[in-house]
């Protein structure tokens, strides 16, 4: 399985000039401190920044396109990589089948594991159109955002390199029929972040294609976001030291959104708490976290007992995470938020117990004064919410 989740960066609205190579153009492009784009090999993901990462990059992906588009056989590398791994991923094809291997090492000697867990999956056999399709989902997204950024490049060939890189808009593949909106951010308010920060627990949310509901009602929270989220393909990533982990709206939110509004809850009830069991358990994922709360501080022990993709070697190799505990609800808000929206826009009604757990949605959500590492760009509004 080979595919990719774009994410929703924001771009800095100005006039980008000076720059003779078209890769210098995603760091003055992206902010830092943002969602995302995931590479999911045999369903392990593996994350890649839009700014720094890209960079490194690009080259090396518009020629692997190139040569895909241009030669009906061959073998090629692909050369990546990110704040953790240098990855190499040999590539052999003839006509229409595609042959893919990969190679994945690290210098941090806590994401061995992670990289040993990548390199022992088999080699993958794919369509070569489809792989295309999906680098051409990223491509398409990317060729919005250079013509939204006023781009020149000094060097001649680089800009023609641009114009043709433009060109491949055409050229969509799994391209989602609504791209949420990037939202642009004024130069006052573009902070320098912290690219290089690894530990901790960050969250990213995906594109939600929600199911009308026509005024279904229903009994639970559950049944609720199951059916608003059936048709939603996209991921929330839980980026848990480093290394992302996976959770899907259609078949894990469903089932953890209640657990973790249980925990959420206790949290902000008590200013002590100990040995808090938080167990997140669905067809493809089971892990235990073990919460303490002491003076406003979180600790959290994580023990992955399975996750899709069978890299939970490399998230057990970790101790526990500790940070303050309004950081802990921020990367939580973003993601309360979406469900709390996805229940207005779907017009859902829920009773019994599915009512009781919509208000505990909203007292946990208005109790998180802001928002996680990702998105701080956004502005806290609250709405009064008619039950």
């Amino acid at each position: 399985m080979f595919q990719i989740q774009t994410g929703y960066p924001n771009i800095v609205p100005s006039n980008i000039s000076g720059i003779n190579r078209l890769a210098e153009i995603f760091p003055n492009l992206f902010q830092q401190e943002q969602e995302a784009f995931y590479l999911f090999w045999n369903h392990i993901p593996i994350r890649f920044r839009y700014g720094e990462d890209l960079e490194q990059n690009f080259s090396s992906i518009f020629e692997m396109l190139c040569n895909l588009k241009d030669k009906t056989e061959g073998y090629a590398q692909l050369l990546l990589s990110n704040e953790i791994l240098k990855i190499r991923i040999d590539m052999h094809w003839t006509k229409e089948h595609l042959i893919l291997d990969i190679q994945a090492d690290t210098d941090h000697f806590l994401y061995k594991t992670y990289g040993r867990e990548l390199t022992k999956k088999k080699p993958l056999n794919v369509h070569k159109k489809r792989f295309m399709a999906e680098w051409h989902t990223l491509i398409h997204q990317l060729v919005l955002f250079l013509y939204a950024g006023k781009i020149h490049l000094e060097n001649d060939k680089e800009q023609q390199k641009l114009e043709l890189f433009k060109g491949a808009r055409q050229a969509t593949g799994r391209v989602r029929q609504s791209v949420r909106g990037h939202q642009f951010m004024s130069n006052e308010h573009w902070k320098e972040g912290t690219s290089h920060k690894l530990f901790g627990f960050w969250l990213q949310t995906g594109f939600v294609n929600a199911v009308a509901s026509d005024g279904l009602v229903l009994p639970s929270l559950q049944a609720a976001l199951s059916h608003i989220f059936h048709e939603t393909r996209d991921n929330v990533i839980l980026l848990c030291n480093g290394i992302p982990v996976c959770f899907s709206y259609r078949d894990d939110l469903p089932l953890i959104i209640p657990e973790i509004l249980n925990c959420l809850d206790a949290l902000q009830q008590h200013k002590d708490l100990d040995n808090y069991e938080l167990h997140i358990k669905t067809q493809s994922i089971d892990a235990v976290w073990l919460i303490h709360l002491r003076k406003d501080v979180i600790s959290i022990t994580m023990k992955w007992l399975r996750v899709r993709g069978n890299y939970q070697a490399a998230l057990n190799a970790f101790d526990a995470i500790a940070y303050e505990k309004d950081i802990f609800f921020n990367e939580w808000l973003i993601l309360l938020k979406q469900c709390q929206q996805c229940l207005a826009d779907t017009r859902i009604r829920l009773i019994d117990k599915g009512l009781e757990e919509q208000k505990l949605l909203n007292k946990v959500e208005s109790h998180i004064h802001g928002f996680g590492r990702f998105y701080q760009h956004l502005n806290l509004e609250r709405k009064s919410v008619a039950i």
